[in-house]
């Protein structure tokens, strides 16, 4: 098993590089590429990254939480972390290329999107955020504690597991916005 300071330098390096995607696919392409639907049922490019957005700030409170129990407990980091199983299997569903498509709730459906900039500012924004908060939970044991999932109350995964699926799922729908320019991101 890795240690634990290499899991988190992967984690930041895949959170910065889906970042660094969304820059590209936005900066190439005018607003009206950004917003079109490749079919009627279907995200546009901006609406798969806004998707990320609702998701990743539904996140935020939860990791911080956690990683606020796991300093009041004094849980330290003594080796490697583990992906629970569930999130291991998740993952699997998740990376690009799609493999199976996962209905969304609709609270996590985009809706009304008119500045595409402002989704990209966004992104960049949450982004930032899940990154200082691994960033400052370096030292601590993420696999010690579990929070719940945004996407279904009664999932449960460690502190890794859930920054190892914001990042599998960032790259899932940053593949799909890049699929309807021609230039998908694995």
């Amino acid at each position: 098993m890795p240690n634990a300071d290499a899991q988190i330098d992967s984690l930041l390096h895949e959170l910065r590089e889906t970042r660094a995607r969304a820059e590209a696919i936005f900066n190439a392409r005018k607003p009206a590429e950004l917003l079109r639907r490749p079919a009627e049922k279907r995200w546009s490019a901006a609406e798969c990254v806004e998707h990320l957005n609702i998701t990743n700030r539904a996140y935020l409170p939860r990791l911080s939480e956690a990683i606020r129990t796991l300093r009041e407990k004094n849980l330290v980091n003594h080796g490697g972390f583990r992906l629970d199983w569930n999130a291991r299997l998740l993952k699997y569903w998740l990376e690009p290329p799609s493999r199976l498509r996962l209905p969304t709730g609709a609270a996590f459906q985009p809706v009304g999107l008119q500045v595409p900039t402002a989704v990209l500012s966004a992104f960049q924004s949450i982004g930032q955020a899940i990154e200082e908060e691994l960033t400052a939970a370096r030292t601590l044991a993420l696999d010690a504690e579990r929070i719940r999932s945004p996407f279904a109350e009664n999932m449960k995964y460690n502190v890794y597991s859930a920054f190892t699926l914001i990042a599998a799922h960032n790259r899932r729908h940053l593949w799909q916005a890049g699929t309807l320019f021609n230039t998908p991101f694995t």
